[in-house]
């Protein structure tokens, strides 16, 4: 078997050919026929130096460059009142078509009639092999090393428990961990369409298909693609894209049958029915009716979508991997043009954002110790930097075991203690940790109870430390009448439920704006020039909103919202008043806080709605994104 690309010129368009030596010559007619429309026996295939094409064997000896001439295209193309035209509509046309598909299901007997079954079989059985060896030991035991099983276990366990659940069964946690792992998979291979040149980066293009080398075809690379140089100022030549043009229809047919020629239908089924029973040999009975179970489930599945209508089917998302043009040449984008997976609108939501609250206000009774001490500025900033310097060594940490020790000459110990000091004890149970101290007298930091507590809650606090950071380098003299918003976020109000007019999935669901990370936001695809959010309070509760914050999101600045409005109800929305409006507001880099305080006091609510009307630049982008909302209520007293 040899695997060959043409090239193959027609009416001055280019298209590409992948040839197998073991198909003939009829077999590459009909794909010519599936590009170019013209019958096979139409057909005159010129080689190098005006050779003809007429058998097998003329195709091994000719260069990758081929021509087609239509025979009698003068009498086929030329309508009776002298005009031209490329493909007829006529009768005849769809019986040229008619017989083709008959010629073609003709020859798949006569190839299937001319192969045994052990022919096929040979040629799965390798198949079967190279499977097996995903269940050996060994190589399985490498791929887990290339996989940061704790990091994805954590991810999965802190995805499940933003939705509330923070005692997951068995499957849950599986199915979290999967697609955790899906994810990372994803971002950490990337999709190659041509790979760039190892000597210099330059593009390349596909020039075919060749034997590996002996160091490739040790791990199994029998056959690789071959790629060459672009050529400087190349124009760019149309691809005779199969997929493209073969989607349904008469013409998808013909193409289908003239690839099956090496058996049939019958001999398929029973080669791979046989394969499975003997890979099925030795399982438990328990086992065997699993997957007899699973077998009768697909068979009845693939039954209904034999006979279910064209179009009853479940709409599926685009090809995600993959340059957009070669998803568009493939038909394998979706029909949003922001290829997006997103919905028109999306269910209510709640958020499990308590633990956000309880860092910010453990952080409000730290830095008020810090002032009422009588530090600096500058001394304030020197230990901030050292709570962060242990927290990130946490984070860096097993998060089934996080631990960090102290050494006692080490300057941490003007912090933490000991004696520790209620604001730092307050601080580290806001973060379910602790601080343990040993006989010895080394003092360590380690979890206080659900580590997934601490997983969800150190994000936030490094976060917050770097808000806190930033806000400082604003303040000429830290005293107390700089414990104000944003330096201090008390009174924070959390674990409401939400609904927005549109989110994307997975990563940019609305909650992801509550979540207190800079990792995570919230995006609405259509956005740019309306949107909203509703924001229900637990229990109903009543607040007079103080203030709020917006931050940024981590990219795209022409998506931050630049007008909008800030109101409250009291009735479920049947009426609303408005708390704050702004415009032309601007967010001047990413991961930007900004706080807006509300003049307007007196109207306590428990349902809250900001309505975005415009971003930063509508021209250039349908999205909107928000990195993160906080609203802020009302307090008779400053008690932190």
């Amino acid at each position: 078997m040899v695997a060959r690309k043409f090239l193959l010129h027609h009416n001055q368009s280019l298209f590409d050919l992948h040839y197998d030596s073991e198909d003939g010559l009829e077999v590459l007619k009909f794909q010519i026929f599936s590009l170019t429309s013209v019958p096979p026996d139409d057909q005159k295939i010129i080689g190098g130096e005006d050779r003809v094409i007429t058998q097998d064997s003329d195709l091994n000896s000719v260069c990758e460059k081929l021509q087609l001439v239509t025979v009698n295209s003068d009498e086929e193309n030329v309508k009776q009142d002298g005009s031209s035209s490329s493909i007829s509509n006529s009768d005849e046309e769809l019986a040229r078509m008619l017989q083709a598909e008959e010629e073609a299901l003709f020859f798949q007997q006569f190839r299937a009639n001319d192969n045994s079954r052990q022919r096929f079989e040979d040629r799965v059985r390798p198949y079967v092999t190279q499977a097996l060896m995903y269940e050996d030991p060994t190589r399985q035991q490498a791929a887990r090393k290339m996989v940061p099983v704790d990091e994805l276990e954590e991810k999965a366990l802190v995805s499940l428990a933003k939705e509330g659940n923070f005692k997951p069964s068995k499957a849950e946690q599986e199915h979290a961990f999967l697609l955790q792992l899906l994810f990372w998979f994803k971002q950490s291979f990337r999709w190659v369409n041509a790979p760039p040149c190892d000597g210099c980066g330059s593009g390349t293009i596909n020039c075919g298909m060749t034997s590996g080398l002996p160091s490739e075809i040790q791990y199994g690379g029998s056959r690789v693609e071959l790629y060459s140089l672009l050529k400087q100022g190349e124009d760019v030549v149309e691809n005779g894209l199969i997929a493209l043009r073969f989607t349904a229809g008469h013409l998808a047919t013909i193409l289908v049958l003239t690839r099956r020629i090496i058996t049939t239908e019958e001999i398929v089924s029973d080669v791979l029915h046989d394969i499975t029973k003997e890979r099925r040999r030795g399982l438990t009975s328990q086992a065997l009716s699993v997957l007899e179970d699973l077998d009768r489930s697909e068979a009845e599945k693939l039954e209904r979508d034999l006979h279910s209508p064209d179009g009853s089917s479940m709409s599926l998302p685009g090809r995600q991997s993959g340059a957009k043009e070669w998803r568009i040449s493939r038909s394998e984008i979706s029909s949003d043009d922001n290829d997006s997976l997103s919905y028109s609108s999306c269910p209510v939501r709640t958020c499990v954002d308590g633990h956000v609250s309880k860092t910010y206000n453990s952080f409000s009774v730290l830095i008020s110790h810090i002032v009422d001490s009588g530090r600096s500025k500058s001394e304030t900033l020197e230990t901030l930097e050292k709570i962060k310097g242990i927290l990130v060594d946490l984070s860096n940490s097993s998060f089934k075991m996080r631990k960090t020790s102290i050494k006692s000459e080490s300057s941490v110990l003007e912090v933490f203690g000991p004696p520790v000091t209620p604001a730092v004890e307050n601080l580290l149970a806001s973060l379910s940790l602790k601080i343990e101290l040993s006989t010895g007298g080394e003092l360590s930091i380690c979890l206080a109870g659900d580590p997934v507590k601490t997983c969800l809650a150190l994000p936030v606090a490094l976060d917050a430390l770097d808000d806190i950071t930033d806000n400082l380098g604003y303040i000429q003299s830290l005293d107390k009448g700089s414990l104000s918003l944003p330096l201090l976020k008390v009174n924070r109000i959390s674990s409401g439920s939400v609904l927005a007019s549109g989110e994307e999935l997975p990563f940019g669901i609305v909650t992801s704006a509550f979540d207190g990370t800079r990792k995570t936001k919230w995006e609405e695809p259509n956005g740019a020039k309306g949107s909203w959010v509703l924001y229900k309070v637990a229990d109903s509760q009543m607040h007079d909103i103080e203030a709020y914050e917006f931050m940024s999101a981590n990219d795209a600045p022409e998506r931050d919202p630049m007008d909008w409005v800030f109101e409250g109800s009291n009735d479920g929305g049947s009426s609303w008043h408005v708390l704050d409006r702004q415009n032309s507001q601007f967010f001047e880099k990413r991961f930007y806080r900004r706080a807006f305080k509300i003049s307007l006091v007196g109207y306590p609510s428990n349902l809250f709605r900001f309505r975005f009307l415009a971003v930063r630049d509508a021209q250039a982008t349908s999205r909107l994104q928000v990195g993160s909302i906080d609203l802020y209520a009302k307090s008779s007293e400053k008690t932190l």
